[in-house]
């Protein structure tokens, strides 16, 4: 233990890269912290809240409309990426890969701009995963979400895939792909 003034206490556990796992008494906050940047990798609030900037986390929306043919899977590609913790996105491949074991949470949400089917899947390292069905026979487009949780390994990749009933586009305007960690 070594004592930072009067308020803060701090263990210090060893070699070149130093990890300090740090309580400030003022606060009421504990704080794990990188020892050669300094940076702060978690912090548990007084009130038992945790904040971790670093666990990985990525969203994106489409750029532009992509043309589907009926009842073709089609890969969703040309992404804008809002957030990227973790550096997972691999916009080369259109594909997300975790940077670390554990439990996902993966949120997608498409709309086309036909009526009938439209279905969307989830690939888990190239092979057919989860699916998710809309079908509206109405006078409108269809359009749906799709929340999905995962256990990956470090380095398995997810990729979005859509396919439609009638020839037309997915939208760009409301096609989003997320994925946080939770566990």
């Amino acid at each position: 233990f070594k004592l930072n003034g009067t308020t803060t206490a701090s263990i210090e556990v060893g070699g070149g890269n130093n990890l300090y796992l740090t309580a400030n008494n003022a606060a009421g906050n504990i704080y794990l912290r990188n020892g050669s940047s300094a940076q702060t990798n978690m912090t548990i609030d007084s009130s038992g809240r945790v904040t971790m900037p670093y666990q990985p986390f990525f969203s994106a929306y489409k750029s532009g409309n992509q043309a589907l043919s009926a009842h073709t899977p089609t890969k969703i590609t040309s992404w804008s990426v809002m957030y990227n913790v973790g550096n997972g996105w691999d916009a080369a491949n259109n594909k997300w890969t975790a940077p670390t074991a554990g439990y996902y949470l993966i949120h997608v949400c498409a709309q086309s701009n036909v009526l009938g089917g439209l279905h969307v899947r989830l690939d888990v390292n190239g092979a057919n995963g989860w699916n998710g069905d809309s079908y509206l026979d109405g006078g409108d487009v269809a359009g749906m979400n799709n929340t999905y949780f995962a256990n990956l390994a470090a380095n398995d990749y997810v990729e979005f895939y859509c396919y439609i009933t009638t020839a037309g586009n997915i939208n760009a305007n409301r096609t989003r792909f997320s994925v946080v960690k939770c566990a």
